[in-house]
């Protein structure tokens, strides 16, 4: 036998399992139990980057006024919300600005007026599939044609019928200037953009009249009993009573869809759909209900969905 090769061997074996040893030491010694630090609550904002919070403000012009933040507007109000930690009242004192700042601002006006046009143009959208005011200017030259026609002719029952048809345009087309100016109200936009030639050809005849409005105010379609009841007010002219309501005739059916609780509703879901592409929940709806039933503020409705973590993805 070969002793020099087993006590080789032998002291091979031995540095192996003294290698194996100081690696076993050296991972335990790295080890540690985990231990909870007291009072180690990250910051408000720590997780939050600046492209996030620049993707934010973003958003806001884009819902509020149908643009981007220019440079100095991006500055600034970023600065701001990183300054106060992203607090609540610092996300709400940039959208109220947005909406309700008269001070000029070359190309807007005023930040009040182009959020205020954006408004108008995104009811045109929801109620009349965004036709532009182009196809009123271009109805209302008929209509205007017509009348003069009709008076030079005496035909006092046409002139009658093209006088409503301008009236009736030209209250659509206001909705941007009296609404912002508060000589309207949520109900009577929503009451003009049903009641106008070019919602009546969108949704031609008293059936898909009944059905449109149902569908655009409520986001659902009508009951058997409240389709009868609407239908005959706006076809025949017949009394009903509808949402609790009672009323003869299409412009009495025109005020109950528009000044219902239902209504309130609707025009809550629908800036849910608009600002978070989702449905609001029964209770987000309720606790903004009580209010909004009561002041009719669209903005204020706008301003506490715009100002959470989830519509700024803060989260």
């Amino acid at each position: 036998m070969n002793i020099k090769r087993i006590v080789k061997k032998h002291s091979s074996f031995i540095i192996s399992l003294s290698l194996i040893g100081l690696l076993s030491c050296l991972i335990s010694a790295c080890r540690k139990d985990p231990k909870l630090i007291d009072n180690n609550t990250p910051p408000t904002g720590s997780y939050v980057s600046t492209v996030q919070i620049r993707n934010y403000v973003n958003r806001i012009y884009i819902d509020l006024l149908g643009r981007e933040a220019l440079d100095n507007e991006m500055i600034r109000d970023v600065d701001s919300l990183k300054a106060n930690k992203l607090s609540f009242a610092t996300r709400a004192n940039i959208i109220h600005r947005l909406q309700t700042d008269t001070s000029y601002l070359p190309g807007d006006s005023s930040y009040s007026k182009a959020y205020y046009n954006r408004m108008y143009e995104m009811f045109k959208q929801r109620m009349l599939e965004g036709v532009e005011d182009d196809y009123f200017l271009e109805d209302r030259g008929i209509a205007a044609a017509a009348l003069a026609s009709a008076e030079a002719s005496g035909d006092s029952l046409n002139a009658g019928i093209n006088r409503t048809e301008i009236l009736r345009i030209d209250q659509v087309m206001n909705v941007r200037t009296e609404y912002r100016t508060g000589v309207i109200n949520i109900n009577e936009v929503f009451a003009r953009m049903i009641n106008n030639f070019a919602y009546d050809r969108i949704n031609m005849n008293s059936f898909n009249f009944v059905n449109a409005t149902f569908d655009n105010l409520f986001f659902r379609f009508p009951t058997t009993q409240e389709f009868n009841a609407g239908y005959g007010m706006v076809e025949h002219n017949m009394g009903g009573v509808l949402l609790g309501q009672s009323g003869t005739g299409r412009s009495d059916y025109i005020h109950i869809v528009t000044n219902c609780p239902e209504c309130y509703d609707g025009v809550i879901r629908g800036q849910y759909h608009l600002l978070h592409s989702r449905d609001a929940t029964a209770a987000e709806v309720n606790t903004m209900m009580s209010s909004f039933s009561t002041d009719k503020n669209l903005p204020s409705i706008q301003l506490q969905i715009m100002s959470t973590n989830e519509y700024a993805n803060f989260r």
